[in-house]
């Protein structure tokens, strides 16, 4: 699997939103502008991680850690964020 940067694209947060929900992907970043589309815009997604003051060492170890203990939320469109050692998840807004 390759990234959206390795396949040589550069679409807009809410494009990657969009193209991995319409796949069922989680989104993986270190940027926060997804919250605000997940949250203030009401984007549903298919899940997100956001990895944040991680050393890069840890961080497949974090995601892991983050896909293990929380995948049903993920699967219903959580926001997860994992700093350090505290993970955070936020349920999506209702649809409405």
């Amino acid at each position: 699997m390759r990234s959206l940067f390795e396949a040589g694209l550069n679409p807009s947060d809410a494009e990657i939103l969009a193209l991995a929900t319409a796949e069922a992907r989680v989104v993986l970043t270190e940027d926060a502008d997804f919250g605000a589309l997940v949250f203030a815009a009401g984007v549903r997604t298919s899940g997100v991680i956001r990895i944040e003051q991680e050393a890069p060492a840890r961080q497949l170890a974090a995601i892991r850690a983050v896909i293990v203990a929380h995948q049903p939320e993920l699967e219903a469109g959580a926001f997860v964020t994992s700093r350090r050692d505290a993970i955070r998840v936020a349920s999506p807004p209702p649809r409405g």
